[in-house]
């Protein structure tokens, strides 16, 4: 009897955990086994992947190059004894090429997005490890050109984004949901997610709400996410908006309840990856207005048929668009539907399980006999 093949996940962020979770619910459990080693600190999702059956195991460090938690990875993988090792970013591809079995040499795979291009040394650890990778996957089109220029051939790399779980549909009826945040049940709520980080420009979304307010005084505002910036965005909400009309909500509940009760969902600041917020929304079906950075432009489509793209930090676009999507509930079904149907093509779980599942195949794994 052939034993389920081991493929153990290093990673260096958090969608990227929550991502291995999905993609160990899909991969069926007789021909895989899935395990975690998220580098740094605990992910959110490590004792939802516990529970759901994935071996995780942190390993704490100061940075990604820390020498201790290097020797701690090296332990475990010699311990665990994977079949093939995937690597979520440069970082992980970094730990896991100085400390993978060398005898037997084990596999190795890697999944890049943008994030990657970001660090000065990004492209130089690509070219250094080059050889050593046999399986390369890509977020998108643009992290294949990027790593196209680091010098891998375009036919190895496969265009397979990183999976995202279904949220779990909120409990209740709209009206009690809106009670959440002390909304009126006349409110149109506007929904938008992310890390809260200063970069991810969610002040300038407060902006925007605030113009269409003038237009639609029924409208509220929902940020659902965590970071540093969260604080701040409260007392800036605050300052330039009526109290209670903007909410600022870190609870991991949040996503799954604004989806529920949003007319529209916005994704106005800069991306290197579509982000799992967008993702959400689309799945969900809701209109979308998106800035023009190219991870959106490509998630959503460059022609406007399942979302309104507006310019980078124009909130007057944000504004026009916005308004648009509240004066017609047709144009919001239109857009709703085909980012639904969009999301199908690109993002279903299933689909990009299969797509890793293939990719590991050509690996050359070691199988084991009971």
């Amino acid at each position: 009897m052939v034993s389920p093949v081991h493929v153990l996940h290093v990673c260096d962020r958090e969608d990227a955990a929550a991502g291995v979770g999905e993609l160990a619910r899909q991969l069926p459990a007789a021909r895989w086994r899935t395990s975690l080693v998220p580098l740094g600190c605990e992910p959110a999702c490590g004792v939802a992947l516990r529970r759901q059956g994935v071996p995780t195991t942190s390993l704490a460090g100061r940075s990604h190059v820390d020498p201790i938690m290097l020797g701690r990875l090296a332990r475990l993988l010699r311990r665990s004894e994977p079949q093939a090792i995937h690597a979520w970013g440069i970082s992980a591809l970094m730990a896991a090429t100085l400390t993978r079995p060398r005898s037997p040499l084990v596999p190795l795979a890697t999944s890049c997005d943008m994030r990657d291009s970001l660090p000065p040394w990004g492209a130089t650890l690509v070219r250094a490890v080059l050889g050593q990778v046999q399986r390369g996957f890509a977020a998108d089109e643009a992290t294949r050109n990027w790593l196209a220029s680091c010098g891998v051939e375009r036919t190895e790399i496969a265009i397979v984004p990183t999976p995202v779980a279904p949220l779990q549909q909120p409990v209740g009826e709209r009206g009690e949901l809106l009670a959440t945040w002390r909304f009126p049940a006349e409110a149109r709520v506007l929904a938008t997610a992310g890390d809260l980080h200063p970069w991810a420009r969610f002040d300038d979304a407060i902006w925007c709400y605030e113009l269409v307010r003038v237009l639609h005084p029924a409208a509220r505002l929902v940020i659902a996410g965590t970071g540093p910036a969260a604080e701040h965005l409260r007392r800036y909400a605050d300052q330039v908006s009526e109290p209670g009309c903007v909410v600022v909500d870190e609870r991991p509940e949040a996503l799954a309840q604004a989806l529920a009760s949003a007319e529209a969902y916005w994704q106005l600041g800069p991306a290197a990856v579509a982000p799992a917020g967008m993702v959400q929304a689309m799945l969900a079906g809701l209109p979308i207005v998106a800035s023009a950075a190219p991870p959106h432009r490509e998630a959503l489509g460059p022609d406007q048929t399942a979302a309104k793209i507006v310019r980078l930090g124009n909130r007057a676009e944000v504004a026009r668009a916005t308004d648009d999507l509240f004066q017609s509930e047709t144009l919001r079904e239109q857009l709703g539907d085909e980012a639904r149907r969009r999301a199908a093509e690109t993002f279903d779980p299933a689909r990009l399980a299969d797509q890793f599942a293939a990719g590991y195949e050509t690996l050359g794994m070691r199988r084991w006999v009971d």
